[in-house]
């Protein structure tokens, strides 16, 4: 008896820490011996800041000829799309990655965090002579992921753009507000503008802003000596090449506020300036950016307390941002406002509807078949509201707008656990960089706040 208990209890044992090694990666593999890479798969990235997949499969034609295919995907606002033949050498040299940067200790990681909606995951798959590895999760990463993951994703980027002919021409050294402002269509010059009108529409305000998945608070200086270095940076940094897409959900934003309330934005993404379509620019310049302005090391973020909109007879509450309003409409919805003119960002508020017997899956559908807002051009089965599990639908709609600009609709259809539903959506001016506008953001981030009551 003495005996069966011993052996049960070192059983136990055995199988705790295996349940331990199962998140922390502890399930090394010995690279010298799996011999040759075969296959990869490795996809990752998020609902808001991109989805990527990659993959290199092998196939054999009738006669047992052996080619190996390289196929790149992006979504989720990332323009990729690959298909062609590579030779061995490039698994050969993604092996290597996978050596060099201690790729092979996730091995048999799988971590979730399934509290968060819409967050980061990823999944890798590597197939070898003699063995394979597999490492996988979502709002959680194995130890050393963040340096394994940018050597292997720049490298699988980098291939599939090697494709575009665009990319292999020479790359002309250009100023940053140079290549933004070409970068749009028409005759808009927003940083040559900006550089113009400096001296007489002086900034109130300079701002650094660090986003991750879980948000950020900006650090805002009013010093004019500051202003003038940030800006005198900004116009410094000079473009070198163009190096593969934006990555993760990590970006690094300055903005000007002016004294007639306009605004101008720079975002970044690991040294490399964020450009039109989400295209990543590698810079000169950039370290005397940070320099002029960056986060104090013992500086702590106000918290911020929104004022809180209560809506007794449609049955939920939704913080606003400062100087936003919400208001009913004649129709019974709600329309939330924005503080400033946004004629030239959007043509609807945002509004929210409940409509009774009805699920958000039914609403759904009979707004693509009626195409309510235009053609839909991305669906997804949850919504952004985390408040009620992200139990919905989200449909984006694109239809033409007036001078030729593209009208772009985000809708929320949430259910509300009763058999009803909301409607939640705004409509923009498509921007010609491919960015979010400065309503589209803010409505995005109230939106996350809606809760029932």
């Amino acid at each position: 008896m003495k005996r069966i208990f011993v052996a049960v209890f070192m059983l136990m044992l055995i199988l705790m820490a295996l349940s331990c090694c199962k998140e922390s990666g502890f399930v090394p593999l010995e690279p010298a011996n799996l011999g040759k890479m075969l296959t990869l798969v490795y996809e990752y990235g998020s609902f808001n800041g991109g989805q990527c997949d990659f993959s290199i499969t092998r196939e054999k034609d009738d006669s047992g000829k052996e080619s190996i295919h390289f196929l790149a995907k992006g979504s989720n606002g990332v323009e990729m799309d690959a298909d062609y033949e590579i030779e061995q050498n490039v698994l050969d040299e993604i092996a290597k990655i996978i050596v060099d940067y201690g790729i092979f200790e996730w091995h048999g990681f799988s971590g979730r965090n399934n509290d968060i909606l819409d967050g980061y995951g990823f999944r890798l798959a590597a197939d070898f002579e003699n063995g394979s590895l597999t490492a996988n999760g979502y709002m959680k990463k194995p130890k050393g992921y963040d340096e394994g993951h940018k050597a292997l994703s720049e490298y699988l980027t980098a291939l599939a753009y090697s494709q575009a002919a665009e990319l292999n021409e020479p790359f002309s050294q250009i100023s940053l507000f140079a290549y933004i402002d070409a970068s749009i269509e028409g005759d808009s010059t927003p940083c040559a503008d900006f550089a113009e009108n400096f001296k007489s529409n002086f900034p109130v305000s300079v701002s650094v802003l660090y986003q991750n998945v879980g948000g950020g608070q900006p650090y805002t200086v009013t010093d004019e000596k500051m202003i003038r270095d940030v800006f005198e940076a900004l116009k410094n940094i000079e473009v070198v090449e163009e190096n593969g897409m934006a990555h993760t959900d990590d970006y690094l934003t300055y903005y000007f506020t002016m004294a007639d309330n306009s605004s101008i934005q720079f975002t970044f993404q690991s040294g490399c300036y964020i450009g039109r379509r989400d295209n990543l620019l590698s810079l000169t310049g950039f370290g005397a950016l940070s320099a002029a302005l960056d986060y104090p090391p013992d500086w702590e973020p106000p918290e911020v307390i929104r004022p809180l909109y209560v809506n007794e007879r449609l049955g939920f509450e939704i913080e606003l941002f400062e100087n936003w309003e919400a208001c009913e409409t004649e129709g019974g919805a709600v329309e939330i406002i924005g503080p400033r003119d946004s004629s030239k960002e959007t043509t609807t508020n945002l509004i929210i509807e409940r409509i009774e017997g009805c699920t958000a899956e039914q609403l759904a559908d009979k707004a693509k078949k009626e195409s309510l807002f235009g053609s839909v051009t991305k669906s997804k089965d949850k919504v952004w509201i985390s408040t009620i599990g992200g139990n919905g639908v989200t449909l984006e709609f694109e239809k033409p707008g007036p001078d030729g600009l593209t009208l772009w609709t985000n809708a929320q259809f949430a259910n509300d656990n009763k058999g009803n539903c909301y409607l939640i959506y705004y409509t923009t001016i498509h921007k010609d960089d491919g960015r979010s506008t400065w309503f589209g953001g803010n409505a995005n981030s109230i939106i996350y706040t809606f809760r029932l009551l």
